[in-house]
């Protein structure tokens, strides 16, 4: 393998990416056993409009991913632990996921950074700076 394959490659966009959106550069880590964990909180986040402030603090997450440290993201944050802890083990969070991740399949997705407006679509996050262009010619904030 040759170019943007290359792992070293690879670690210096991560790490330039990392300083251009100013977040922490985190090695990634291998996934957690469960795969679905982070897509449920995320969805419990959203169900107590904290769907931003979530992902932010999570994005500073540097142990492994687990509903322990998906709870102490959300008390750090000012959740109310109790609701998103049963919500991130609830089957109705889990068929949300599954909707949604079929919606996206649906749409056109595939892979991680997919955004859809309306019939347009933004994968990677190389596109950002597209779609915030985008939505600005729109007037969105």
């Amino acid at each position: 393998m040759s170019g943007q394959y290359e792992w070293d490659y690879r670690r210096r966009d991560a790490v330039a990416w990392a300083e251009h959106y100013r977040v922490p550069f985190v090695e990634p880590k291998p996934l957690p056993e469960d795969h679905r964990l982070m897509a449920r909180a995320c969805h419990a986040a959203g169900m107590q409009g904290r769907l931003r402030g979530y992902v932010s603090g999570g994005l500073r997450q540097q142990r492994g991913y687990r509903r322990a440290t998906c709870a102490a993201i959300a008390s750090r944050i000012k959740f109310d632990v109790r609701l998103f802890s049963a919500a991130v083990g609830s089957g109705a969070i889990n068929e949300r996921v599954t909707a949604s991740a079929r919606r996206a399949f649906g749409r056109g997705a595939f892979g991680v950074l997919t955004f859809f407006v309306g019939d347009r679509t933004y994968w990677g996050n190389d596109r950002l700076v597209l779609l915030e262009h985008y939505l600005a010619q729109q007037g969105c904030r």
